[in-house]
């Protein structure tokens, strides 16, 4: 799954809406307002799924309660097309720096992740085979790496939704995403939280974010964005985590997806 280079680097608002309003403004606008904006035509929509790694004491987790303004997360993200899950992983580090977000991400594989979650160990000369620019690469695989092996981040929470993706007609530089079905895994059995996040979200409502270069960008679909209503700055990762807080930890290993047996330690310890 490739995205445009406009959206490493973007601002964002978020919505919580009730998905009945969200199917009758769909349907009422995407005709003549909104193309589908997925990986090719034939994709109705994408599967997401999510490991968020975060340090002993929930770091990302209270730092983005805070609002702190240079906060960042670190995941590993897989995407499937229609159900049809690609052949690649994605190592990402998403950052806030004065209200824009910033994405930094690495194509990685999935037959890697045991050595490097364990010890740090990675060809780079095959890493670079797959990931297009170099410097980029390297620089994002270093800021991994210190995360994981100087500040002890491991494998917190799994995620996974379903999006649906919309730009409009004549603007690539607008991204409309609908988030439905999200569920959340905990993957850490010592798991207290100091700070509580007190947004909620329902199981009728979906997550809508509209990803945008700068404000200009807004002005040919401000109706759209009006109907939504106020922003709610909703976290998927802060609110699976609150409410995953006093759940049971998951034991079934095969619900853990993309992520192998092999890996028990560094969820575990």
């Amino acid at each position: 799954m490739k995205e445009g280079k406009t959206f490493n680097k973007r601002f964002e608002k978020k919505f919580l809406i009730d998905s009945d309003h969200l199917n009758d403004l769909l349907c009422s606008v995407e005709s003549e307002l909104f193309v589908k904006d997925h990986h090719d035509e034939s994709t109705c929509y994408t599967t997401i799924e999510n490991i968020y790694f975060d340090d002993d004491k929930l770091r990302s987790f209270n730092e983005s309660i805070l609002k702190s303004p240079n906060r960042k997360k670190l995941r590993i993200r897989s995407y499937a097309q229609n159900d049809k899950k690609e052949k690649f992983l994605f190592f990402e580090i998403k950052s806030k720096d004065n209200g824009q977000t910033l994405k930094s991400r690495i194509v990685f594989m999935e037959e890697w992740l045991v050595d490097f979650l364990d010890d740090g160990q990675l060809s780079v000369d095959a890493l670079l085979k797959i990931n297009k620019n170099k410097i980029k690469t390297l620089e994002t695989l270093e800021s991994i790496k210190y995360l994981i092996h100087e500040q002890n981040f491991k494998p917190v929470l799994k995620t996974s939704y379903k999006r649906f993706a919309f730009r409009p007609k004549f603007d690539s530089t607008v991204r409309v995403t609908v988030d439905t079905e999200l569920k959340f895994e905990r993957l850490r059995k010592q798991f207290v939280t100091t700070l509580a996040y007190k947004k909620k979200i329902n199981k009728d409502q979906v997550i809508v974010e509209i990803k945008y270069k700068d404000k200009e960008s807004l002005k040919n679909i401000s109706k759209f964005t009006e109907s939504l209503g106020k922003p709610s700055g909703f976290s998927k990762y802060c609110f699976g985590v609150q409410s995953s807080a006093q759940e049971n930890f998951v034991e079934e290993r095969q619900k853990l997806s993309f992520l192998k047996v092999a890996m028990l330690k560094a969820i575990q310890s």
